[in-house]
């Protein structure tokens, strides 16, 4: 059994948790590395600063982002504004998502705007999980809002997204826990959507 150790994802702890992550784990960011389009050379202090500042004018929790981040590109391996897609999935995978397609996604036969600095795409991403949509599936458990999100089964969510929480936060969410609630880890306003 896993002890919630942070439950302030906004908070000091939080950030000096992240940053270390983040520092320790993907150094050769390319953010960390070189200017991109109108993003200018960054260090894990300030990436975590950025993520933290607009997923809390969003409602998100900072871990969601960083995790789907690793999940779909390694942490800037790639880089984020570079993209000519939606934020956070290759524009070739948003047909997969049967359910409903984020709405960054492009009109049809036109190819999704670029991001040209992280805050542009960081909150393009957080507003497009804000839709009924994702809410319905977050009452459920981690498994059925990704099924929903990604349109079929990715492993690299299921294996990142746990470990993240646990070694970040102390927090237990995996796939089918906690059940009936995934909301909760994912949107910081969770009890009032949930209603």
């Amino acid at each position: 059994q896993i002890k919630n150790t942070i439950t302030d994802f906004y908070g000091e702890d939080f950030k000096k948790q992240l940053v270390k992550f983040i520092g320790d784990n993907y150094p050769e960011c390319i953010n960390f590395q070189m200017k991109v389009d109108q993003q200018e050379i960054i260090d894990a202090t300030q990436m975590t600063d950025l993520i933290i500042k607009v997923c809390k004018r969003n409602n998100i929790n900072p871990l969601f982002l960083v995790s789907i981040m690793i999940s779909e590109s390694g942490f800037g391996t790639v880089s984020f504004p570079r993209w000519y897609n939606n934020p956070m999935a290759y524009m070739w995978q948003n047909k997969l998502m049967e359910k409903g397609e984020p709405v960054y996604e492009a009109m049809p036969g036109k190819r999704n705007r670029k991001y040209k600095t992280l805050e542009d795409g960081f909150e393009a991403f957080c507003k497009g999980i804000r839709r009924d949509l994702y809410y319905k599936a977050a009452k459920k458990n981690l498994d059925a809002f990704h099924l929903i999100y990604v349109g079929y089964r990715a492993d690299e969510w299921m294996n990142t997204m746990p470990r993240m929480y646990r070694d970040i936060a102390g927090v237990r969410f995996e796939p089918k826990f906690p059940e009936g609630d995934a909301g909760k880890y994912i949107y910081t306003d969770w009890e009032e959507i949930k209603k």
